[in-house]
């Protein structure tokens, strides 16, 4: 693991840069922004403790979010690499990076959830119907199509 020390407004990633580390903030906070220049809006403010880019890294995808240094801030960078042989040399630091995943994905299910109930029950079921393309499948299929 790598220490980085940045000034506030540094900037760590950008959107679209490649999920290379993910992030643990031992001193400072970090601000997660969607947009650019005068358009960057503000989704979240990180504190020291918590982490960030670790999606990236199971992923495989590049950042959707930029992050930069709301302060000044000391992070612990970890590569991909890193991250898969904490998995099994040292699961106690692992479990940091697993937490933080676990309470996000906890959060987004409730979003969910709660989109879902505001909507209300669903107005009805989804019929779907399959139509013959080819002549093979005209051979086996009802000429109307069949529902499913």
């Amino acid at each position: 693991m790598e220490l980085l020390e940045l000034l506030q407004g540094a900037v760590v990633f950008r959107a679209g840069d490649p999920g290379t580390h993910a992030y643990l903030i031992r001193k400072g906070s970090v601000e997660l922004v969607r947009g650019e220049g005068d358009a960057a809006v503000s989704l979240a403010r990180l504190e020291a403790g918590e982490v960030f880019g670790e999606m990236s890294l199971i992923e495989e995808r590049p950042h959707s979010l930029s992050a930069r240094a709301a302060s000044h801030v000391l992070l612990s960078s970890l590569t991909r690499d890193e991250f898969e042989e904490l998995l099994t040399s040292d699961p106690a630091t692992f479990r940091i990076y697993l937490k933080v995943l676990f309470e996000r994905l906890r959060e987004l299910s409730a979003k969910v959830e709660a989109a879902s109930s505001k909507a209300g029950p669903p107005a009805s079921a989804v019929s779907v119907t399959i139509h013959p393309l080819t002549r093979r499948s005209a051979a086996t299929l009802p000429h109307e199509g069949l529902q499913v």
